[in-house]
């Protein structure tokens, strides 16, 4: 839970919310492209590896912010690599 009265957590979460709305513009500039051939591959290969870059910031926050240390997180990452 955010305390929104401690600067802290505020910062946290405000430093968290730009990347995330980030993602989500890339997300729907990269949809559309699809639809376009190669310039579009081409296109949507870049934004996806923004994405992909974006998503590892959001990690790294998100993980600050819950205080998941290295060990928790090398087994969140293990998961997912196995499902």
């Amino acid at each position: 839970m955010i305390d929104f009265s401690n600067f802290v957590d505020k910062k946290l979460r405000d430093d968290l919310v730009a990347p995330v709305d980030v993602m989500l513009t890339l997300h729907q500039r990269k949809s559309p492209l699809s639809k376009r051939g190669a310039r579009g591959d081409f296109e949507g290969d870049q934004l996806q590896r923004q994405i992909d870059k974006t998503d590892r910031e959001v990690n790294v926050l998100v993980h600050k912010l819950y205080g998941i240390t290295d060990a928790e997180r090398a087994i969140v990452e293990e998961n997912q690599r196995v499902t």
